[in-house]
């Protein structure tokens, strides 16, 4: 997957055309860390891509790791899992230095 078609996924997700499904550990670790779905979506929709998709063998998904600020200004750290035709899923949200 190129960075090009990572980035047409996820725009397909920001604007709810396609879901985005989250993990139980991506999940729990957004509630813990004060992030909510809409944190995760202003983030789909201004991020900055962290290098191009890497394949994850063990999910046979691309990983891309994008960067952007949270509704309440904080920078944050989304990874997410994509797949051309498949389901795409939201790993983890962390707050970033």
């Amino acid at each position: 997957m190129t960075r090009d078609e990572a980035e047409a996924i996820i725009v397909r997700i920001a604007s709810f055309e396609i879901p985005l499904k989250r993990t139980p550990h991506g999940w729990e670790r957004a509630s813990v860390r004060g992030f909510s779905q809409a944190d995760v979506i202003a983030i789909l929709r201004t991020h900055v891509t962290e290098g191009s998709p890497r394949w994850n063998e063990r999910h046979s998904r691309y990983r891309v790791s994008l960067r952007g600020k949270c509704l309440r200004g904080r920078p944050t750290r989304v990874i997410l899992d994509l797949h051309a035709d498949g389901p795409n899923t939201l790993v983890t949200i962390m707050v970033v230095s």
